[in-house]
């Protein structure tokens, strides 16, 4: 916190500096108490019971595709779902090692290379530039329970990867051609207005559902489409064709992650989890229906699509859908639609329920079958507001869906029962759901105003007692300082990295001891351990500087080269803070003389 104060210019006042250091000083001591004599909120039975589900591997436990509901599979099933998408030799290939580093490194060199030859500014190199050490993509699957045979979605978890800041600004180009496509809906807001504004439209409701689009979008025919699209919305840019190619290859085509210890590539399609694949999803489809002009039968009255989602109208009989049906799946060969009817006169679309009643249509919440009505208990370690905050923004959002008042005060009385099952207090519930119906629940706008966020670790009420003091201190008429709460651990995140790697010992901080004496170094790196002890031994033989050299060589002594992980973190300020916060503790408490230098001195106050 005081970092991230000190770092916005909010301490360059002494005193407010000093108020600050007490304030959060006052703030440990009471926080050690009451760490102290907290009582755990959660049973000796229910902490035997996670304990036993976290040591039995043959089972995997998940979150599900949509919803909030959990899954609970055997891993050998899993397995086999999974693997009958990564075997598609059509979309992934196997790969003999790990290319992350042999990545990173060519793709600095090429980064290097457009700066020096002006084809991209410092500032676009910055942009794009990876950090160093990118971490290995991992691949893991949510379980689709809402569709029969319960396939499995892949997802490809980008962020930290040596092409996560490239397809990040390659989407930003491509932000601005999202918005042209005629079918384009943006939310599920969006589509409730427009049912609202053709409510009289007859003809039968019927949706298409795209089979596993991000997999079997054909790659270099969407690349082609989002060059052309970035040239038109950006006639300035300096980057030809041939390197924003390029480019959109190392952020798609040199795909490499792990799954079960196994490394793959992805090399056509696009992976669901990285910035740019949405929008190269969406383009490609834009343009794929722009084929539908020149079919010759019988058109949708509406067509409208949110990514590959299409609900339309169709005023027509049945074998004239089938016909526009069967035109649509003739159009690319990797590209298939499934079709789903209106039944009873109703048809989900994204979280929206379309319904026909006399001859007009109506819009109200949808409830997969799988909903389970669970959300954040009161009893739950997080602020109060957060809870309230819940409540308006369901009901808020229901407001915007449904289609009339009497729909809407349906809503609100599901959710008067939903969150009471939750634990939440009727009065709260009532008062809350009542300014949405006033509708005064709409924060005044702040113009001109820096705002700036500020992370607090959530331990109750002296975390919001401390928040309100730091904000009396700093805030000023030109500022508005906004809190965010942090809570410790939940149950979810135990079970979150289930057949996935923790760690490929990059970004970390790790040891190593010496056998003649107790010295010890203690180091992080993002670049990894191996990386980091091979220049270390190389130090010894006078290629370079090392702490660890310097102790052996001027003593005569030998390290011990079992390298001791000592913590593991992604973010490298908090990783420079536990270097330091653990070179302390080893001098301390662990009987050792740590002889290497900190990276980070800390303000202890």
């Amino acid at each position: 916190m005081y970092y991230c104060m000190n770092k916005n210019r909010l301490l360059n006042n002494t005193d407010n500096a000093n108020k600050i250091k007490t304030l959060l000083n006052e703030f440990g001591n009471k926080l050690k108490k009451k760490v102290d004599n907290e009582v755990p909120n959660l049973s000796t039975d229910e902490l035997n019971a996670i304990t036993t589900l976290l040591n039995e591997h043959s089972l995997v436990i998940s979150k599900v595709d949509k919803g909030n509901a959990i899954v609970v599979m055997n891993r050998s099933d899993y397995l086999i779902k999974a693997n009958e998408i990564l075997d598609d030799k059509r979309a992934f290939k196997k790969l003999n090692q790990n290319l992350t580093d042999k990545r990173e490194n060519e793709f600095i060199k090429f980064l290097l290379q457009l700066k020096r030859n002006k084809i991209i500014s410092p500032d676009e190199y910055k942009l794009m530039r990876p950090k160093t050490g990118s971490r290995t993509l991992e691949a893991y699957f949510l379980v689709k329970v809402h569709k029969s045979g319960q396939p499995v979605r892949p997802i490809i978890s980008s962020y930290n990867s040596y092409n996560y800041n490239t397809a990040k600004y390659l989407a930003t180009l491509l932000k601005p051609a999202i918005s042209t496509c005629p079918s384009y809906v943006k939310d599920s807001f969006d589509f409730a207005r427009i049912i609202k504004e053709k409510k009289n439209l007859p003809g039968l409701m019927c949706s298409l559902d795209v089979s596993s689009l991000f997999t079997n979008v054909p790659l270099d025919k969407a690349i082609d489409i989002a060059i052309k699209k970035i040239k038109l919305f950006h006639p300035k840019l300096t980057i030809d064709d041939e390197n924003l190619r390029e480019l959109f290859y190392y952020c798609t085509k040199r795909t490499n992650f792990t799954f079960n210890n196994e490394h793959y590539d992805q090399i056509n399609g696009v992976s669901m989890g990285s910035p740019v694949a949405p929008i190269l999803a969406h383009l490609y489809m834009s343009e794929l229906e722009e084929n539908i002009s020149n079919f010759k039968g019988k058109k949708p009255s509406i067509f409208y699509r949110y990514v590959d989602d299409i609900f339309m109208i169709f005023h027509g009989t049945q074998r004239e859908l089938a016909l526009f049906v069967s035109f649509m799946n003739k159009l690319e060969l990797s590209i298939k639609f499934t079709l789903e009817k209106q039944t009873d006169n109703k048809l989900p679309f994204l979280d929206v329920m379309v319904e026909r009643t006399n001859s007009e249509l109506i819009t109200y919440v949808y409830r997969k079958p799988t909903d389970t009505g669970l959300y954040l208990r009161w009893t739950s370690n997080q602020p109060r507001s957060y809870k309230i905050n819940l409540i308006k923004c369901l009901c808020t959002r229901a407001k915007r869906i449904c289609s009339s008042d009497n729909l809407f005060k349906q809503e609100l009385e599901y959710y008067k029962s939903t969150f009471i099952t939750n634990g939440y207090p009727i009065n709260i519930i009532k008062k809350t759901i009542r300014s949405i119906e006033l509708n005064i629940n709409k924060e005044k706008q702040i113009h001109n105003i820096r705002k700036i966020f500020i992370s607090v670790p959530y331990y109750g009420e002296c975390s919001l007692v401390l928040a309100n003091k730091i904000k009396k201190i700093i805030q000023t008429p030109t500022t508005h300082i906004i809190f965010g709460f942090k809570a410790g651990n939940r149950i979810s995140s135990l079970f979150s990295r289930i057949l996935r790697k923790t760690n490929d010992n990059k970004r970390i901080v790790y040891g190593y001891s010496c056998y003649d004496c107790k010295g010890y170094y203690i180091g992080q790196t993002a670049r990894g351990a191996e990386i980091r002890k091979e220049e270390h031994k190389n130090a010894l033989n006078g290629k370079g500087y090392s702490k660890i050299a310097e102790h052996c060589l001027n003593k005569n002594h030998r390290n011990n080269w079992d390298t001791d992980i000592l913590a593991i973190e992604s973010n490298d300020l908090k990783r420079n803070i536990k270097e330091s916060l653990l070179m302390d503790w080893y001098n301390q408490k662990k009987d050792k003389q740590v002889y290497s230098q900190k990276s980070y001195i800390l303000n202890i106050f």
